[in-house]
């Protein structure tokens, strides 16, 4: 019984190394692919309002949803969030923004939401 529960703690060990490792991987990729720095000043809309933000951090996202892990050969792609700069002081404010690759495009310097009903949001996924 001992050597089972041993077995079983060595497999979760693994299981966060490998993990880890996957993650470390990804952000790799994310921070690669992602057209941003960290610290660059961009424009972005939401609900049809154009605001500046700063990049703080570049994240990864991924094309399907993992609920349970890692899924093998889903699309590895970046994102950023940051803080919104406040138009009276030209200073980071309080309110955070995030865009992403699959979510978001860019026309004319600015970063737009794809916009998309729920019904078409759902039909998005089912094909991935």
């Amino acid at each position: 019984m001992k050597n089972k529960l041993k077995e079983i703690d060595n497999q979760i060990d693994s299981y966060y190394s490998a993990k880890n490792k996957i993650d470390d991987i990804r952000q790799q990729i994310a921070e690669d692919k992602c057209p941003l720095k960290l610290g660059e000043i961009i424009q972005y809309k939401r609900n049809n309002k154009t605001y500046k933000g700063v990049v703080s951090e570049i994240i990864v996202v991924v094309k399907q949803m993992e609920f349970l892990g890692p899924i093998k050969g889903n699309e590895v792609g970046w994102g950023v969030s940051g803080k919104r700069i406040l138009k009276s002081t030209g200073k980071p404010g309080d309110f955070s923004f995030g865009i992403n690759e699959f979510e978001n495009f860019i026309k004319d310097d600015v970063w737009q939401e794809e916009i998309l009903t729920f019904n078409e949001r759902v039909d998005q996924f089912l094909k991935n």
